[in-house]
C-alpha cells in the first residue's frame, strides 16, 4: 500500500518537472500532450526572416514591373496639353526712321506734279524741286547743247542775236521763279542791307508773292552774296547763256509754249497795272515760272551787241567788260517781242526800274 502511493508521487513529479522544461523551452503549454513541432532555435529564426524579406522584395518587383509599363503607356496615350505661351514683354516704342539726307546739303529735295505747257500743248510732268534753307525752290539744269540766238526769219528779231551753238559744260541749279518781295524783305531785314524802296515797290509788286522790282544789279549781287553765307553754298545771278538755255527748256520755237505770244501762258502788252504772281502762269517744260514778261531779269554777263559773234561757244561767260549788265525775259509792260527767248537789251548796272527783278543761280553738281 505504501509501495504503490510512493510510485504514483513519483510519477506526478516527473509529469510536472517534463512540463515545466517544456515550458521553458517555448513549447505548447501543459496540455498533457507533447508540442506539435520542436522549439527553434535563434539561428533558424533568423534565416527564415531573411528568406521571408527576400520573398517579400521579390513580389514588390514583380508588382513593380508589372504597373510602370502600364504608367508609361498611359502618359503616351494622353494628348500632352502644353503649357501656354508666356506673356512677351510690351515692344519698346521703335524710334522714328532718320530721315535720310538731301544731296548735295539741299535742306530737302521735293517731287511734284507740275501742270507745264509746251509747243504740244499742256500736260503734267514730274518734277524735282530743291530746296534751300531759306525754302527758295530751284530746278536743276543739266548739261546740254543748244542754238542760242535766232534765225534770220523769226518775228521781231534784232540784229545782236545771231544765232551760233552753244554747249552748256556743267550742270546748274536755277531759281524756280524769280525772287519775291517777301525773300527780298527777309534779306533786309536780316542782313541790315541799306536800301529804301518799299513804297515803289508796292505799286508795282504789291504782294509778297510778287517778284522784287526796283533792284540794281549791285543789289541782286549783294543778295547772291549773302545768301552764300547764310546757305554756305555757291550762288551768283545766271549767265546769259544758261538764262536762255533754261528758258527755252529744249523748245526750238520763239517762246518754250510756241511760235506766238499767248495771254494764257504769260504776262506782256502792258494791259496791266502790275507784275504778277511769280506762280501766276503755267511752267516751262523744265518746271520754271515766268521766263517770259512779268519782270525782265538781271544776268551776270556785261551787254555787247557783237559779243555772239566772238564768244566761245562752250559755256560762255560774256565780254570782261561793259558798261550795261545783260537782262532777258521781257516784262509786262512790254510787247510780245521782247519776251521771246532769244531777246536780249542791258541796263546800267546801278539802276533800279519797276519791272526790273531777277533769279539766282546756285552752281553745284
Amino acid at each position: 500500500m505504501r509501495k504503490s502511493t510512493g510510485l504514483r508521487i513519483e510519477t506526478v513529479w516527473a509529469v510536472c518537472g517534463w512540463l515545466v522544461a517544456g515550458a521553458c523551452l517555448g513549447g505548447a503549454p501543459a496540455t498533457g500532450a507533447p508540442a506539435s513541432r520542436p522549439a527553434t532555435a535563434p539561428r533558424q529564426v533568423k534565416a527564415q526572416e531573411r528568406t521571408k524579406a527576400a520573398a517579400r522584395a521579390k513580389r514588390a518587383a514583380r508588382k513593380k514591373a508589372t504597373v510602370k509599363p502600364a504608367r508609361a503607356a498611359n502618359r503616351k496615350a494622353q494628348p500632352k496639353t502644353k503649357a501656354p505661351p508666356k506673356p512677351k514683354p510690351p515692344a519698346k516704342p521703335s524710334a522714328p526712321p532718320k530721315p535720310k539726307a538731301s544731296p548735295k546739303g539741299w535742306a530737302r529735295v521735293e517731287k511734284k506734279q507740275v501742270k507745264v505747257v509746251t509747243p504740244s500743248g499742256v500736260r503734267a510732268v514730274a518734277v524735282r524741286v530743291y530746296v534751300n534753307k531759306l525754302g527758295m525752290g530751284f530746278g536743276r539744269i543739266v548739261p546740254g547743247s543748244f542754238a542760242m540766238g535766232s534765225p534770220e526769219a523769226e518775228p521781231g528779231r534784232n540784229g545782236d542775236e545771231l544765232a551760233h551753238p552753244v554747249k552748256i559744260q556743267r550742270p546748274y541749279y536755277i531759281g524756280v521763279t524769280e525772287v519775291t518781295v517777301g525773300q527780298w524783305r527777309r534779306f533786309v531785314q536780316q542782313s541790315g542791307y541799306e536800301w529804301a524802296y518799299w513804297r515803289e515797290v508796292a505799286l508795282a509788286s504789291p504782294t509778297d508773292a510778287h517778284p522784287i522790282v526796283h533792284v540794281s544789279w549791285e543789289d541782286a549781287v549783294a543778295f547772291c552774296q549773302w545768301l552764300r553765307k547764310i546757305d554756305k553754298a555757291a550762288y551768283r545771278l545766271a549767265t546769259e547763256a544758261e538764262w536762255e538755255y533754261a528758258c527755252r527748256a529744249g523748245a526750238k520755237t520763239p517762246f518754250s509754249f510756241g511760235d506766238r505770244a499767248d495771254p494764257r501762258w504769260m504776262a506782256y502788252g502792258g494791259d496791266a497795272s502790275t507784275a504778277s504772281v511769280v506762280t501766276a502762269f503755267l511752267a516751262n517744260r523744265w518746271g520754271l515760272y515766268g521766263m517770259h514778261g512779268n519782270v525782265w531779269e538781271w544776268c551776270g554777263d556785261w551787254y555787247s551787241r557783237t559779243a555772239y559773234a566772238r564768244a566761245p561757244t562752250t559755256s560762255p561767260v560774256g565780254p570782261k567788260q561793259g558798261d550795261a549788265r545783260v537782262i532777258r525775259s521781257g516784262s509786262w509792260q512790254d510787247v510780245a517781242a521782247y519776251c521771246r527767248s532769244a531777246n536780249r537789251s542791258g541796263r546800267w548796272p546801278g539802276g533800279r526800274y519797276e519791272d526790273l527783278g531777277f533769279r539766282v543761280v546756285r552752281a553745284g553738281p
